[in-house]
């Protein structure tokens, strides 16, 4: 990968991201984003400089590497590492993350993978957050993939506040997954062999009949 002269990115071969991730992003927006994606882990202060620089620094890159969110997590996170030794284990919530070792590394490598390859941004940031690769740090990292993903395929990840944005995604991703699912057979209308609808509904207890039940 080199420059041109004009300082832009240029790689050879094939192109999968929309755009040249050196591209300048406005202050105030990327405030507003470090912000919020402090203040859903509770941490309520306003943003410190170095965690604002970390942003910037994450989105300048052209292609996201393991190496690159090491780096931006412990500036967020500082001493509390990447999950690569065994024991490192973490829950959240309900969530069992997988077990700490070489695996979590191996996994983490192949959601970058998938985040370079221009796919959904909502699909990569599910895979992070249930990876869960480091002990600490894993929101602010996984949504600042998320934004990264989101800037490279000229989608602006700051038109509105991230939760807004995640919640209409969410439910886009669960309408395109409920077309895909294959349709439920239809019952057939004569129920059980020899049985016709209109015997089926004689055997079937009357409004009155179930209101004197025991309330169930």
């Amino acid at each position: 990968m080199g420059r041109s002269s004009q300082g832009n990115v240029r790689r050879e071969g094939p192109q999968p991201r929309a755009q040249d991730l050196s591209t300048p992003l406005d202050w105030g927006p990327l405030v507003s984003f470090v912000r919020e994606s402090n203040a859903i882990e509770g941490i309520l202060r306003e943003p410190t400089t170095n965690e604002i620089r970390a942003h910037e620094r994450l989105f300048e890159k052209f292609q996201m590497t393991v190496a690159a969110l090491c780096e931006f997590q412990a500036i967020i996170a500082p001493d509390k590492p990447l999950r690569a030794r065994e024991g490192l284990n973490v829950r959240v919530g309900s969530h069992i993350a997988p077990p700490g070792g070489p695996a979590i590394e191996k996994a983490l490598r192949q959601i970058v993978k998938r985040a370079n390859s221009n796919a959904d941004a909502w699909e990569t940031h599910i895979a992070f957050e249930m990876l869960h690769p480091f002990l600490d740090g894993n929101g602010r990292t996984g949504r600042a993939l998320w934004a990264w993903q989101m800037h490279g395929q000229d989608r602006s990840p700051f038109a509105i506040s991230f939760l807004h944005r995640f919640y209409y995604q969410t439910l886009a991703h669960h309408s395109a997954t409920r077309l895909r699912a294959p349709a439920a057979p239809k019952a057939s209308p004569q129920g059980t062999e020899g049985e016709s609808p209109k015997s089926r509904e004689e055997q079937q207890p009357s409004d009155s009949g179930r209101a004197q039940g025991n309330g169930g």
